[in-house]
């Protein structure tokens, strides 16, 4: 679990600097040259970005491990410290979702399973594809898995999440 939220944190700050690159980049293209030609690739290097004389980034090829490794992460909703829920998504990064809004449900609408970590306990959740639109919340506990419908798309909302968690989590306390 830490392995996964480690590889999530290095991607969203991967995902950051990618965005901070790309508004700097803008920048200086409104700025015009006004700086030497020849301080722009030492600032590249020491970003450990490679000179390409052409401006344009070349992807990294992963590792067939790292392909895996990315092949099972799922979405994470999080309560975060500050009050606030966070959206991550293993491919996008941080998502600038806001919980119970149309967004949300169709962002939702996309997805086959996802985490869900809030103030109550967490629960993973899942569809079957193909046969119905209803969500199924599970959590093992003690190599028991217990299970329960969460409904439709439409009816996941953050208090249902956080309701769900909570009767999860008492079948841990009722242990």
């Amino acid at each position: 679990m830490q392995q996964h939220l480690a590889e999530l944190a290095l991607e969203l700050l991967q995902e950051r600097t990618l965005r901070y690159e790309k508004r700097l980049q803008a920048l200086e293209t409104l700025i015009g040259p006004t700086q030497q030609p020849s301080a722009q690739p030492q600032v590249r290097q020491r970003m450990g970005e490679q000179n390409q004389p052409d401006g344009k980034h070349q992807e990294r090829r992963p590792h067939p491990a790292e392909k895996r490794a990315h092949s099972r992460l799922i979405p994470l909703i999080e309560y975060a410290a500050d009050g606030t829920y966070v959206v991550i998504c293993p491919e996008l990064g941080e998502l600038p979702l806001i919980p119970d809004s149309p967004e949300w449900f169709d962002w939702l609408a996309t997805l086959s399973s996802f985490r869900f970590v809030g103030q109550q306990g967490r629960l993973s959740a899942y569809r079957k594809p193909g046969r119905t639109f209803c969500w199924f919340a599970y959590r093992r506990i003690h190599r028991h898995r217990y299970e329960h419908a969460l409904g439709c798309t439409d009816q996941l909302t953050i208090d249902h999440l956080e309701q769900m968690a909570a009767k999860l989590q008492s079948s841990l306390v009722s242990l």
